[in-house]
């Protein structure tokens, strides 16, 4: 590594990023011995067939060009250290002046499930969930609705434990 953020072929680390966490999450992991690989859930047999495969999600999410460099899209997406499908929505919401949206739900999408469920509260957790998927929504703006419902209460605690125990 040379002292300028740089790999040393002339990469800039920050262009890399969304491409090396999107090759990384496909590379199967290795196990014991050598090359042996483990299936992973996603059905992946062998570490070029996963490489194959986040380079067709890159060309798809027009990150990369014909001779797999970069593309102006490319290189904004990788300014967000996020999945190449949550950077692209975002580089791609300022075209639909939609940003702080598409940003919310990306956070949401970004930090796991966010209803904490007890075991003896179950069926209220869902019930709660649920008044957020109206006029067949999808999950995307239902997580938004949670969101703005949340910040319309200035982020309270309460609104939060109100939403497990109703």
């Amino acid at each position: 590594m040379r002292g300028d953020d740089s790999l040393e072929f002339g990469i800039p680390l920050m262009d890399t990023h969304a491409f090396a966490e999107e090759i990384y999450s496909r590379v199967p992991r290795q196990s014991s011995g050598l090359n042996q690989y483990q299936k992973q859930e996603r059905g992946v047999s062998s570490p070029v067939e996963a490489l194959l495969k986040a380079l067709d999600l890159l060309f798809a999410l027009s990150a990369l060009n014909n001779l797999v460099e970069l593309t102006e899209v490319g290189r904004r997406m990788a300014e967000f250290p996020l999945d190449p499908m949550l950077s692209k929505m975002i580089v791609a919401s300022e075209k639909f002046k939609c940003s702080d949206d598409i940003i919310s739900i990306a956070a949401m999408l970004s930090v796991g499930s966010i209803f904490y469920h007890l075991k003896d509260k179950q069926v209220h957790a869902d019930n709660a969930r649920m008044n957020f998927y109206t006029r067949n929504i999808g999950d995307h703006i239902a997580l938004l609705k949670v969101y703005n419902s949340w910040k319309e209460t200035n982020y309270s605690t309460q609104w939060c434990m109100k939403i497990i125990y109703r």
